[in-house]
């Protein structure tokens, strides 16, 4: 049997035994996962250091395609493989390889081994596309690796914490978890259903005002991040009271409950929006900025004052006031790709509103950052210190994805067809002002929007190793 080999080499400025561990943790998998790249994990059968299994589903196209492999050759501290027992290739062997480049460095070596299809036939017609796939895909992962063992070691005095999340389905909540746990912290999560429980997860019900007090004592951290999403369509009475309620009565509920804790945690760092400031312009705003008009500051304003039983009882209060989170798995940027990709993007409304955006990856910086590296406490503003108007935005996506941007979309037209959820959101101008996240020391990893989207989206060029 013909085979190919893909191989990616990168050295790190950590020892092989921590860059190895990290791979042993819960997350890695979903850590590694290239957000233009859907996969999940279907079912796992131990670990990779007892030559467990594991069946995970990847999307091509419209198409969802099953993977089932096998932990092999575990070596601890140095490698293991995966061997693929049924799916869409001949023959696929992974070896992760970590080898030690002097006391505190290493070299982390990707050797896959594979065949298509259909021979010899099937390797030269889809071979070099599936290495130019590989070449994105580990060109993010090492990456991302790279970022995350930085951002962990900075704080390496500090022991396993145990960290409490709500949201975490949702898109930060899900990453900051797999990020968190491949820090070596305890993670569980604040859930709405007992289906599908894990045994470190905690139900509640904020509409009922059901949660285990309890089980929230001895928690390091707490970062609550569950809302209702606001741009799903067009807003109705109804619409906008779920919006509303999901943020203020699940807030509430748990600044109330930890406040009433024996033994309380060191902070709760609860999500919030740069919609505090509303319409502001060409206006750079900060945290001392007055509440703007509209029904989104309306609802941050409250979501925030919900905090105040945690506050009133000695508990550092963080409002991380977010800006437009950007990752292709959800949220604004995941509804532009088709549009853009079809050359059917472009400007809304006259183009000059601003955009205060931030990559996912200075999101979970940012909230890690927050909870051990500052003492910051009450409204910050959590986006990229360099917002840009929505026809920049445009520009940068359109060349991001190899694209034309010429299909501009009238002011009227998102009028007509979101109502004031239009109004309110996507012909908002924000220019948020960064300065008191930035003065406590946090580092971007994407300052600017053009290496955001490359990564996010598997451009290569600027950000080799």
């Amino acid at each position: 049997m013909k085979t190919l080999i893909y191989l990616k080499q990168t050295r790190f400025n950590f020892p092989a035994s921590e860059v190895f561990q990290w791979h042993c943790r819960d997350g890695a998998f979903e850590r590694l996962t290239p957000p233009w790249q859907a996969a999940h994990i279907i079912d796992t059968v131990g670990g990779i250091e007892e030559n467990g299994s594991i069946v995970i589903k990847t999307k091509v196209g419209p198409i969802w395609i099953k993977w089932e492999l096998k932990h092999e050759g575990f070596v601890p501290g140095s490698q293991f493989r995966d061997i693929l027992t049924k799916g869409p290739f001949k023959y696929w062997n992974h070896l992760h390889e970590v080898i030690p480049d002097g006391q505190d460095s290493s070299i982390l070596e990707d050797q896959i081994e594979f065949a298509m299809h259909f021979g010899v036939l099937g390797n030269v017609l889809g071979g070099k596309k599936v290495k130019n796939m590989l070449a994105n895909m580990f060109s993010y992962r090492h990456r991302v690796l790279q970022n995350d063992l930085a951002d962990h070691q900075e704080y390496s005095g500090t022991s396993s914490l145990k960290i409490l999340i709500s949201g975490s389905s949702g898109l930060i909540g899900s990453s900051l978890a797999s990020y968190l746990n491949t820090g070596g912290h305890q993670v569980s999560r604040l859930v709405r259903s007992r289906k599908g429980m894990k045994p470190r997860d905690i139900f509640w019900d904020p509409h009922k005002g059901i949660i285990n007090v309890s089980s929230l004592e001895g928690f390091d951290f707490v970062i609550h991040l569950a809302g209702e999403n606001v741009a799903n369509g067009r807003w109705n009475s109804n619409t906008k009271d779920k919006i509303l309620q999901s943020r203020v009565l699940g807030t509430k509920l748990l600044s109330d409950t930890l406040a009433k804790l024996k033994t309380p945690p060191k902070a709760l760092l609860c999500a919030s929006a740069s919609g505090y400031y509303g319409n502001s312009g060409d206006t750079l705003v900060n945290e001392t900025n007055s509440l703007g008009n509209g029904f989104l500051p309306m609802v941050v304003q409250q979501w925030e004052q919900a905090t105040k039983d945690a506050s009133d009882a000695g508990i550092r209060v963080i409002n991380m006031r977010l800006g437009v989170v950007l990752n292709p798995r959800g949220g604004a940027l995941k509804k532009m790709l088709t549009p853009f990709k079809l050359c059917m993007g472009g400007k809304i409304g006259t183009g000059q509103q601003y955009i205060s955006w931030i990559a996912l990856d200075d999101v979970i910086g940012a909230i890690h950052h927050i909870m051990l590296g500052c003492d910051i406490q009450g409204p910050v503003n959590i986006a990229a210190p360099n917002p840009i108007t929505n026809a920049e935005f445009a520009k940068h996506l359109a060349r991001s994805l190899r694209r034309i941007s010429v299909l501009p979309v009238p002011a009227f037209m998102i009028k007509l067809l979101f109502g004031d959820m239009g109004k309110e959101t996507v012909l908002t101008s924000t220019r948020m002002d960064s300065t008191k996240l930035m003065a406590s020391g946090y580092r971007y990893k994407f300052g600017n929007l053009g290496p955001a989207l490359d990564h996010m989206l598997g451009i290569q060029s600027r950000h080799e190793l």
